[in-house]
């Protein structure tokens, strides 16, 4: 066909047409511009064979000519690890519930599927939602101390890759009020805290009385205690400090 394309148009049966070399590359359209130029739209397959292919260009008389191989190459997909971001250690009481909301990330296009999951070795009742990431556990008191837990996540390219990353989680015991007698009816609390946990202090003068009243506005711990301030004039006060979810 010489060194021109040619494309009779639309109202002719026969068109230009483009061919490729081996298997799992489909060639979707072809635009005729002139006859030096011409675009062809082409689908590669997930499994098409990687390496170097050859297209023949058919003018609509038959007159066809073949590329170099060297012309297009087809190239595996690079399956690329996703990335789970870190996760800062963790400190409360046993008996409430850490949730922690993990989140993961992956440079491969179209996204891929990512699924999360925990490392074997963990403390036992921790649970984590597959899709979301979404960390659980309620430490039991007989797990006061240090806790490792390392949270996994997996893609679905090919090969699967995955990221993982450990914490740790002390769990305390439930809080130690102590109250010390100061002057006259003012009194000195204190409890044993994790930094950063909410705590509600209540009093009754009644262990019957199922409604406890309460003495301040909820504190935050800045650090492993907290100190507070309360006035008393009853005979008989019960004093409680409760942890705030």
């Amino acid at each position: 066909m010489g060194q021109v394309f040619f494309e009779p148009g639309a109202s002719f049966s026969n068109h230009l047409t483009i061919a490729v070399s081996g298997t799992g590359v489909i060639v979707a359209s072809v635009t005729y511009y002139n006859p030096s130029n011409i675009t062809a739209v082409l689908s590669v397959a997930s499994d098409a064979t990687a390496g170097a292919r050859a297209l023949t260009v058919t003018n609509p008389d038959g007159q066809s000519a073949t590329s170099a191989s060297s012309l297009l190459t087809v190239v595996l997909q690079t399956n690329h690890p996703p990335v789970l971001a870190a996760i800062a250690n963790r400190t409360l009481h046993a008996l409430t519930t850490l949730i922690v909301t993990n989140s993961a990330t992956d440079q491969d296009l179209p996204a891929q599927m990512l699924t999360f999951g925990l490392a074997p070795g963990g403390p036992s009742g921790v649970t984590i939602g597959a899709a979301t990431g979404i960390l659980s556990w309620t430490p039991t008191e007989s797990q006061i101390g240090s806790n490792n837990i390392t949270v996994r996540v997996i893609d679905d390219g090919q090969p699967n890759l995955s990221d993982a990353k450990a914490f740790a989680v002390t769990v305390l015991p439930r809080p130690l009020l102590q109250a010390t007698h100061t002057t006259g009816n003012v009194l000195t609390l204190n409890w044993s805290a994790a930094a950063g946990t909410a705590y509600r202090l209540l009093s009754t003068t009644n262990l019957a009385n199922p409604t406890w009243t309460l003495l301040l506005p909820d504190v935050v711990a800045a650090g492993p205690s907290v100190s507070v301030v309360v006035t008393n004039s009853s005979p008989m006060t019960f004093y409680r400090v409760a942890v705030i979810p």
